[in-house]
């Protein structure tokens, strides 16, 4: 992971590999090979999480569900 942050949750599929990191407050993109790609969001509120949970719809759109907050969010491109 880029800068060491710890991936809390992910998801593989055919572009790669789409993880959540508490420590890194974001959500990234890594290629099949784990190599950092992209950052697909900063998340505020996410580094007080201990287990989020991570879901992608038909549209590719991602929701991060941060239970002590009580939100999900959204995102997509």
């Amino acid at each position: 992971m880029p800068y060491g942050f710890n991936i809390t949750s992910f998801r593989v599929d055919e572009k790669g590999i789409l993880c959540v990191s508490v420590s890194g407050g974001a959500v990234y993109r890594l290629n099949k090979d784990g190599v950092y790609e992209e950052t697909i969001a900063c998340l505020p509120g996410l580094q007080d999480e201990e287990a989020t949970q991570m879901a992608v719809d038909d549209q590719e759109s991602v929701y991060i569900v941060m239970p002590n907050a009580k939100k999900i969010y959204r995102c997509y491109k």
